[in-house]
């Protein structure tokens, strides 16, 4: 799962960088390339939304807690009246519910307080250190007081990308369970997942086997994916892997997937070609009461630059990518300096010199022809040769670790 964190934001990055290259040729490009491309950012921008649920006997709110990390219902009465919840990624811990008509935002965990006030309304829950972090986990109350079917489907399937249904692995599939199941339309069952709860020692009791060896055939074709978790604390962080798995199959993968033949067609467009370099331009050099301490000055210029490079990026067009390829050849320029004015930066000395050349060669061929991704990845590393530069070189004033922070950042 969190590999596919990683590769939706560099996606989402790519794509940036191509509409902003792409600049004023946005009104020439096919409409129906570009409808895509903002359904596919938008897909990969927005959270991932799944419903757990299930019946008192299957504890899913024990599944949410250590989801979670944090005891959210920790005893079965505190399950039992705990109200639907939506549980999302924060930096810090906030609770966020209706009160008496007005709402209100608490800092930190502060459900069950709300419990023991008998709150009705739904919580929402942000939370750092989640398993999901790019999922909104919608949690539905236990489904066994009433069986109000309908209202309860509605908040199961309403704007759902999947669903968990949690279910005891000792009890047979109960009639309830099976009334509800069969309203659920057939394209959530497609992305829905059974995973069959268990307490320590019920994995290896035979009756428990042979119930889930039963509800396994009876909800053969109602389920995409079916998985046991174990809620003891040996077996648990396996059987959360594959949960997590399944669940990327089903909404993580596909939308990449997409992502990917949609960068391929849009890496094989050239957005049209800039001016011939003639040539690396030349390095800047210090003033003279710079020259006291050679190496921090250049230092200081190679930090400045590679920010002008990074502002050309987002300021470049297809008609005039001139100022893109200057920064990118002067930042080169004096990279190249800095390792011919020092004895060795490190042992990788020559590896690195071997690398600039390569990149000044990459930014020579695309200032005649080049699509708008490829010139912004070779932007991107020419700034990243840069950084590797300045990690080596002496610092000079804590100005200049400004600078190097906010390249690194950039980059």
């Amino acid at each position: 799962m969190m590999k596919h964190i990683s590769e939706r934001k560099k996606l989402l990055k790519r794509f940036k960088g191509f509409l902003t290259i792409l600049g004023d040729d946005i009104d020439t490009f096919d409409p129906a390339l570009l409808a895509r491309l903002d359904i596919t950012v938008a897909a990969l921008k927005r959270p991932v939304r799944v419903v757990l649920a299930g019946l008192a006997d299957a504890r899913h709110h024990d599944l949410v807690s250590r989801l979670c990390g944090t005891p959210l219902a920790p005893g079965s009465d505190t399950a039992m009246a705990c109200p639907s919840l939506v549980i999302r990624a924060g930096s810090e811990p906030r609770t966020a519910t209706s009160v008496a008509g007005r709402d209100r935002v608490f800092k930190g965990c502060v459900l069950d307080k709300l419990i023991d006030m008998g709150t009705q309304e739904q919580v929402t829950l942000d939370l750092p250190d989640l398993m999901m972090p790019h999922v909104e986990l919608s949690v539905l109350p236990v489904y066994d007081t009433q069986d109000d079917r309908s209202r309860y489907l509605f908040d199961l399937v309403e704007q759902s990308d999947a669903i968990i249904w949690c279910s005891d692995a000792a009890s047979p599939w109960q009639p309830k369970e099976r009334r509800l199941w069969f309203t659920v339309p057939d394209d959530l069952k497609s992305l829905s997942i059974l995973a069959l709860t268990e307490t320590e020692g019920q994995a290896e009791d035979a009756a428990t086997k042979a119930a889930r060896d039963e509800k396994i055939e009876f909800t053969e074709g109602e389920f995409a994916h079916t998985v046991s978790v174990q809620y003891d604390d040996d077996g648990f962080a396996k059987d959360v892997s594959a949960l997590i798995g399944a669940l990327a199959a089903l909404v993580d993968e596909p939308v990449l997937i997409d992502a990917r033949a949609l960068r391929s067609e849009l890496d094989k467009i050239p957005i049209g070609t800039a001016a011939p370099v003639a040539g690396p331009a030349p390095a800047l050099t210090p003033t003279p009461q710079e020259t006291t301490d050679p190496a921090p000055d250049l230092r200081t210029l190679i930090s400045r630059n590679a920010s002008a490079c990074i502002e050309a990026v987002d300021g470049s067009t297809s008609a005039d990518r001139g100022a893109l390829f200057d920064a990118m050849n002067t930042l080169l320029s004096q990279v190249s300096d800095a390792l011919k004015g020092t004895e060795s930066l490190s042992r990788d000395h020559e590896a690195m010199a071997l690398q600039v050349g390569e990149a000044n060669d990459l930014v020579s061929l695309l200032s005649y022809e080049g699509t708008a991704l490829a010139v912004q990845e070779a932007a991107d590393l020419v700034c990243q040769i840069a950084t590797e530069i300045l990690d080596r070189l002496p610092m000079a004033s804590a100005d200049e670790q400004t600078d190097t922070t906010t390249l690194r950042k950039a980059s």
